[in-house]
Parts: C-alpha cells; sequence; structure tokens
C-alpha cells in the first residue's frame, strides 16, 4: 500500500492512502471528515454521493483544507 504525506506549514503532518485515480472518480481514497472544511471540485457523483457528503466523507485525492481539517484515518 502507497501512502502520500502532506506537511503543513503549521508543523502538521496528514498521511493520506493514495489513490488509483487521483482525480475524484474512483473512490478509493474516500474518508469521513470530523472537523473542519474543505474545498472539493470536480468529482464523479456516482462515487460521492449526497448521503455520503452529508455524512461528512470526502475524496481526500482532490480535497484542498481551508483551516484546520481533521479526517478519521
Amino acid at each position: 500500500m502507497i501512502f502520500t504525506w502532506l506537511s503543513f506549514s503549521n508543523g502538521k503532518i496528514l498521511v493520506v492512502k493514495a489513490s488509483s485515480c487521483r482525480s475524484g472518480v474512483c473512490g478509493t481514497c474516500k474518508k469521513r471528515k470530523l472537523e473542519g472544511e474543505v474545498k472539493m471540485e470536480g468529482y464523479d457523483p456516482e462515487v460521492l454521493e449526497e448521503s455520503d457528503r452529508q455524512e461528512g466523507y470526502i475524496l481526500t485525492c482532490i480535497s484542498y483544507p481551508v483551516g484546520r481539517v481533521v479526517i478519521d484515518a
């Protein structure tokens, strides 16, 4: 399994499981967001349905944090 390490200027590090597509169309990177807000555009609506979004799920391969974000890894 391949992981991506994201390092932020505040010293925090986020470890994300690598996705197969990196463009929001396969769903392998789908994770539940516990806190915060992300900007997420251009994904396939069949991969992340409205009910998923309401439950806090995001596609990490195309999500950009807006401030502090916590995901259920």
